[in-house]
């Protein structure tokens, strides 16, 4: 649906990527990544039409029953721009005295005539984009009296309403709690594949993205040169495997543990290693305490045969039921973790 040739972003004074040639796909959510200061924000402005582009050109879709018809964006008219392309920045909505309805319902105006007036397909519209997005029993209440979470919902309803078949979100979970940060990027993700939509989002959300993308835009330095930045296209999965998602955000002790999917921190120097068997979800989140405080530790696989290690190197862990486990550990028994990793600090010390 859109497509760069040889783009070029920035300033006058400062070029930030060149010789960008990328495409979004209808029906695929796209996330875009990088650390603060990459230039995420500067490249959706730019392929929206906001922003001029130093060099190159941005180019649009039009569909029609024979052919695939480009034309670029800048011989465009905003109105026809926004027609294709629904844009939500990370900023508030300017007015907190307009309802939900009447806020989903500016998406309209591309499609109205001088007046402005929505006819019955307006409506609709409206109505569909409300349900869209779940704000059907918040249409009559003010934006100033919605959570963070609705509102940045109501921002998406507006862009839905909008009927472009790009969406390109900048932050949209910024001020967001857990809950409503996965709500948001569910709802994304859903919007571009139920209604075939192409969607890039930018984002510092890289578990949830690590889930439901279908492709990354990535935005990485040269770890010689911060100033020489790169952009990396591909699937989720195949940037994790390569190396390149861990190296956008190499800042030691920070790492990338590509096993587990996450970002980790590497503590100081382990003085021995433990080992932990048991229960699989208990092993996992002592692993993951024992690391907070310096101690490494690995996991025994169950089917392998470990008499050759010390009995006292092995932390048991048993499961007590859903909700309670015990730790073993040099014989002693522990039904509480902190009681438990006080004791550990206090071997390892001595050891």
């Amino acid at each position: 649906m859109l497509k760069t040739q040889n783009l070029t972003i920035g300033y006058p004074s400062k070029i930030i990527l060149e010789n960008l040639n990328l495409h979004l796909e209808k029906g695929k959510l796209t996330a875009l990544l990088g650390i603060n200061g990459a230039g995420k924000s500067t490249l959706l402005r730019t392929i929206a039409g906001v922003q001029k582009p130093i060099l190159g050109n941005v180019f649009l879709n039009y569909n029609n029953s024979y052919k695939n018809e480009y034309k670029s964006i800048q011989k465009l008219s905003k109105k026809e721009i926004a027609k294709k392309i629904s844009l939500v920045l990370t900023e508030q909505a300017a007015t907190t005295r307009l309802t939900v309805k009447e806020l989903i319902a500016l998406g309209r105006y591309p499609h109205t005539g001088w007046n402005g007036n929505f006819d019955k397909e307006d409506k609709n519209k409206i109505d569909w984009a409300i349900e869209a997005v779940g704000m059907n029993e918040y249409a009559d209440v003010p934006i100033g009296e919605l959570s963070d979470g609705l509102r940045q919902k109501t921002m998406i309803g507006r862009a839905l309403a909008q009927e472009g078949d790009i969406l390109l979100l900048d932050e949209p979970t910024a001020h967001l709690d857990l809950v409503n940060r996965s709500e948001v990027m569910l709802l994304l993700s859903q919007i571009a594949t139920e209604f075939d939509k192409a969607i890039l989002v930018s984002t510092h959300e890289l578990d949830l993205i690590l889930q439901i993308a279908h492709k990354l835009w990535l935005i990485s330095s040269n770890s010689e040169n911060k100033l020489n930045k790169k952009l990396f296209v591909g699937l989720t999965e195949e940037l994790v495997l390569n190396g390149e998602l861990a190296n956008a955000f190499i800042r030691p002790p920070l790492y990338f543990d590509r096993e587990k999917g996450n970002f980790k921190i590497l503590n100081k120097e382990h003085k021995i290693t433990y080992f932990i068997e048991g229960d699989a979800i208990g092993t996992y989140w002592t692993k993951l305490a024992l690391e907070k405080r310096g101690i490494y530790s690995e996991i025994l696989d169950k089917d392998v045969n470990n008499s050759n290690l010390e009995n006292n190197l092995i932390i048991k862990v048993v499961s007590q039921n859903s909700t309670s486990w015990k730790w073993i550990f040099e014989r002693k028994e522990f039904e509480n973790l902190e009681e438990f990793l006080e004791f550990v600090l206090i071997d390892e010390s001595s050891k």
